[in-house]
């Protein structure tokens, strides 16, 4: 940081009185760099310095167990039971007891407001994408996508005829950590 940068940072705090050696040091403080571990099956582990879609990625990493589900404004509790998604780096698999997983590769933009996610899976030859927004809380997960290869779901909301499904997830614990 430059010396006219510092000051201007300063220069309010100056101006109103409120400024002290605490409150200077403070400001002045940059952000701790956030770097991900990625690991790699049979080699060395590689340390990177995470892009913002990176530590998004890393926010998402995990098994995430549906609460609630809701279908063009309908619960949908009945599609909701014993169904999980696992999040690694990139790839989502869809776990429900009692079916084959479906392995989805899926994106994440944290550029937006809220974020935007996708997912793309191919079925029968063909590729569908469903894009939407994300939203994570602590342990708590907000999903909601539109239709399918059709537009956005913009916002946490499904009304009848409207194609989109929200999901309400929480992290489930990794074995072990109880």
């Amino acid at each position: 940081m430059t010396f006219l940068q510092s000051f201007v940072a300063v220069m309010p705090l100056v101006i109103s009185g409120d400024a002290g050696p605490a409150h200077a040091e403070v400001l002045l403080r940059e952000e701790p760099r956030k770097y991900v571990v990625i690991e790699r099956p049979g080699r060395s582990p590689v340390v990177v310095l995470g892009s913002d879609e990176v530590l998004a990625r890393e926010d998402l990493k995990g098994t995430w167990q549906v609460v609630k589900m809701e279908h063009e404004g309908e619960p949908r509790p009945d599609l909701a039971a014993d169904l999980q998604m696992r999040f690694s780096r990139g790839k989502l698999e869809l776990l429900q007891s009692g079916r084959p997983p479906i392995t989805v590769a899926y994106d994440v933009k944290v550029k937006h407001y809220p974020y935007h996610f996708s997912w793309t899976y191919r079925s029968f030859g063909r590729i569908l994408i469903q894009k939407g927004v994300y939203w994570v809380e602590g342990d708590i997960l907000l999903l909601c996508l539109g239709p399918i290869n059709t537009r956005r779901a913009t916002e946490f909301l499904t009304q009848p005829y409207d194609g989109r499904t929200m999901f309400v997830l929480e992290r489930v614990e990794p074995e072990g950590t109880r």
